[in-house]
């Protein structure tokens, strides 16, 4: 469940309220968290977009596949992980990265 991948990303450290409500937009009335709609989005490119957000290792990569069942648990988990490692993480690097992987269709969505 979410929770869990909430708390596997954040062993190291928790993410502030702060840090997290940032990458809540609203809409409507609605809140729209964008770490979780792009992690639904980006498929297997999840490990394309956190090594450019990160300059990660494929070792740390690779211990993102193990402990989540899919795609979308990793992409989030690892989305969660640069927001927490990189302080100056923001939407506009998200949106940098989508389009270095051509992912226009999930730019278009946030």
């Amino acid at each position: 469940d979410l929770n869990s991948i909430v708390e596997k990303a954040t062993v190291k450290k928790r993410p502030s309220f702060q840090n997290k409500e940032k990458w809540i937009y609203y809409s409507n009335g609605h809140g729209i968290d964008i770490l979780k709609l792009v992690a639904a989005q980006v498929g297997s490119h999840w490990k394309d977009i956190y090594q450019f957000l990160t300059a990660a290792t494929e070792q740390e990569v690779t211990s993102f596949s193990s402990g989540y069942t899919s795609d979308h648990e990793r992409a989030y988990a690892a989305l969660l992980q640069w927001t927490i490692q990189d302080p100056d993480a923001n939407l506009a690097k998200l949106i940098n990265v989508l389009h270095q992987y051509r992912r226009i269709d999930v730019v278009e969505k946030i």
